[in-house]
């Protein structure tokens, strides 16, 4: 492609027309010697500079050796690029390279061989020496491809090498050890190296999925599960204490499959040795054991967080730039996830749920910022919610704005509130300019019906709060004692409604300064 001859000489002895002498009658040979060469080997691969080189083409063949060359910024010696017999064309390419790990690394993911595993690898920073052997042949007709398809062999001896994921947020740091290399992936085993400082032990193997290639890295260390929850992008303080034995498998795909498989990052571990002081059921003792499995993978346009926590939870949290886009919450062990578009989506079966210790523990975790959109809307699909009783904090009450309340949607089959079962409820909530509206709340139990609706307004500083509600039972005596009350009734059809308006926010209701009307019929 480019450089310049030093000097050379070329010998043309023959007919033209007998040219390219494939008879032996007449001969073709040029040498010369090159400096600053730009070598393009092949389409498709990164191109040798700066080389240093004697080339020498003959009618049956070419055979080019260079001394020195630069391979993206590492250093090519004792390179030899050949190909023996124009007949049966092959391209024969031997050498050393002397440089960084993040070059050979692109070396194989800038070439066809593992081509759509370059994004990955330049988005993350690779450091660390590398000496590499490697031997490649290409042939150049379909006919020698059909007797032997392109091969590479090479091994990669890895000093000091280190590679930052999650934004550089997780540290793989002293790597040493041996790299094996084919057309069909690499292989290694028991490469040396730390995780968060931690000493760890990485294994590489390769398996075929359809037309995938997947190179699979695996390692295993005792970690200080507060530093890794941080490499999350979260933050632990109090809430999770300790150390235990950590496995993690980073899967690199490439291939020409149609798929479009992503790079996954997973790991798995059995938390014993770690405290989480978590609400139920992510609590845990340092003794216990509970099966933990996170993946991370992009899932376009965003990067997600799956997690499985033994039989108890699991979710799936699809972010951007630090702010939660998607999530869905499950409380059980059937796992099939798919999040919805801009939603916090709960389902399962949950026992002693607090809204206040989740709400509490996910800030002190996850302390996300806000971009100035409104609360995350969130989505109601449990098939039994067992709550516990609110905590009355009116002596520490924030300020609050309609926008600072997420929505809330869908239904709970099965609800039981401080003990007291409510049967099914479901609600349905809109926003409003300047406040929230509950278009429709239901309550159905054996004995109780309720249906409301009702709205809370901000405007000019002050909260109004407005509800309508409904109520009936077949016996009210039954009733009073769902509700927890004695039974100074016994039997009693019921029917009851009311129009109430208070000057505080929903959850601030006073009977104090309740005004409205209600109407009672009992018989």
């Amino acid at each position: 492609v480019g450089g310049h001859v030093t000097q050379g000489g070329a010998v043309f002895n023959g007919r033209l027309s007998d040219f390219p002498f494939k008879q032996q009658r007449g001969q073709f040979l040029t040498e010369f010697t090159g400096k600053g060469l730009e070598l393009a080997y092949f389409p498709g691969w990164p191109h040798l500079k700066q080389a240093n080189a004697d080339v020498k083409f003959s009618s049956q063949g070419m055979a080019i050796h260079v001394s020195s060359a630069t391979l993206i910024n590492s250093r090519a010696s004792k390179t030899t690029i050949n190909i023996e017999n124009f007949a049966l064309p092959e391209l024969k390419i031997a050498g050393k390279l002397n440089g960084s790990v993040n070059d050979v690394a692109r070396f194989l993911t800038e070439s066809p061989l593992a081509a759509n595993a370059g994004n990955f690898v330049k988005q993350q920073r690779i450091e660390g020496v590398a000496n590499t052997q490697i031997k490649l042949h290409i042939p150049l007709s379909a006919k020698m491809r059909e007797q032997a398809p392109m091969g590479l062999q090479g091994e990669l001896k890895i000093s000091d090498g280190a590679i930052y994921l999650l934004d550089e947020k997780l540290d793989i740091t002293g790597l040493n050890g041996l790299v094996q290399f084919t057309e069909s992936g690499e292989t290694a085993r028991d490469i040396q190296g730390f995780i968060l400082g931690e000493p760890a032990v990485f294994n590489m193997t390769t398996e075929q999925i359809d037309s995938d290639t997947i190179t699979n890295i695996t390692a295993t260390a005792q970690l200080d599960t507060a530093k890794l929850l941080e490499s999350f992008g979260g933050k632990s303080g109090e809430r999770v204490k300790g150390m235990s034995d950590w496995q993690g498998l980073l899967s690199l795909p490439h291939g020409k499959s149609s798929k479009k498989r992503v790079p996954v990052l997973t790991f798995s571990s059995s938390l014993q040795g770690v405290t989480l002081d978590l609400p139920e059921p992510l609590n845990k003792a340092a003794n216990d054991t509970r099966d933990l499995l996170i993946r991370m993978q992009h899932v376009e346009p965003f990067e997600g967080i799956f997690l499985n926590y033994g039989d108890h939870f699991c979710s799936v949290v699809l972010h951007s730039e630090q702010n939660i886009r998607h999530a869905n919450l499950h409380f059980g062990g059937d796992c099939e996830l798919q999040p919805e578009h801009e939603v916090l989506k709960l389902s399962g079966s949950v026992e002693n749920f607090s809204v206040a210790e989740w709400r509490d523990a996910f800030t002190d975790l996850f302390p996300l910022e806000k971009d100035g959109k409104a609360t995350m809307p969130v989505v109601l699909s449990m098939d039994r919610m067992e709550l516990k009783k609110f905590v009355d904090k009116d002596e520490a009450k924030k300020a609050l704005a309609p926008e600072d309340v997420p929505l809330i949607n869908g239904e709970v089959k099965s609800l039981a509130y401080d003990g007291t079962e409510f049967g099914h409820f479901s609600i349905t909530t809109l926003r409003m300019r300047k406040g929230i509206r509950i278009e429709n709340l239901q309550l159905a139990a054996p004995y109780l019906n309720l249906s409301a609706n009702g709205q809370w307004n901000q405007w000019l500083g002050r909260d109004t709060s407005t509800f309508d509600l409904q109520l009936s039972s077949p016996d009210t005596g039954k009733m009073l004692e769902l509700l927890g009350f004695a039974a100074v009734i016994e039997k009693g059809e019921l029917q009851a409604n009311a129009s109430l308006t208070w000057p505080d926010r929903l959850d601030g209701f006073d009977a104090e300064k309740v005004n409205g009307k209600f109407h009672l019929n009992i018989k």
